[in-house]
Order: C-alpha cells, then structure tokens, then sequence
C-alpha cells in the first residue's frame, strides 16, 4: 500500500510540476544574420583621350600654331590586375594621331603620323 500512495504522490507532483511549466514563455533566440564580406574588384584602371597643340615625336615637333592645323590626339588604356597587396600585373596600350598641316617656302604640306605603344609589366 505504501508503494501505492508513493507512486500515486509522485504522479501528481509530475502533473502539477508540469502545469507549472506549461504558461512559462519560452525566449528563442535566432542568431544574428553574419553580413556579407565586400567584394573588391581586383581590377583597376583609367581611360583617357585629349587634344594638344604641342608634341614632339621621333623628331617631328607639333608646336606650329593651330592655323597651320597642327594637333595632336592621344588616347589610352591603363589597366591593373592586383594580384595580392604587394603584388599587381600591369598593362597599358596608347595610340596618338599627329597631323601636320602648315606650309613650308610657300608650299603646302600634310603629313599624318601615327604612333601606338603597348607595356605589360608587373608591379611591386
């Protein structure tokens, strides 16, 4: 009998026990989003093109006035591939136009000469 009256106290304790726990909120807790890491471009670079009126080049000096129609076109590509912190490829192409039109003794003259660099490298 005895054992009878320590199982049946026992199984009431186990339901009030567990009528205590049923209103008690739970928190959860979600994990905070982790923020994605920036991605850099490793490349890197710049265009430019221009005009000048002033211009030497494998002996040919453009610094007539612009009445004569001397001018000068450059234009290019500068490009850098970095390859870690200390460490980049580089590359640049570059084309100019030289046109001269001046007169010399009286007699017109036009001559276009054209001139196109390209570099690779590394940088360090």
């Amino acid at each position: 009998m005895q054992t009878k009256n320590i199982i049946s106290v026992a199984a009431a304790v186990a339901s009030f026990a567990g009528a205590a726990f049923a209103g008690t909120p739970v928190k959860v807790v979600a994990p905070a989003p982790v923020p994605p890491v920036p991605t850099v471009s490793p490349w890197s670079g710049d265009l430019y093109a221009g005009y000048a009126s002033n211009y030497t080049c494998r002996g040919i000096v453009a610094s007539h006035a612009l009445v004569g129609g001397d001018n000068v076109i450059p234009a290019g590509v500068n490009l850098n591939y970095k390859l870690n912190d200390a460490n980049s490829i580089v590359g640049a192409a570059s084309y100019t136009s030289l046109t001269s039109g001046h007169e010399l003794l009286g007699e017109k003259d036009i001559s276009f000469h054209n001139e196109t660099n390209f570099n690779l490298g590394w940088k360090n």
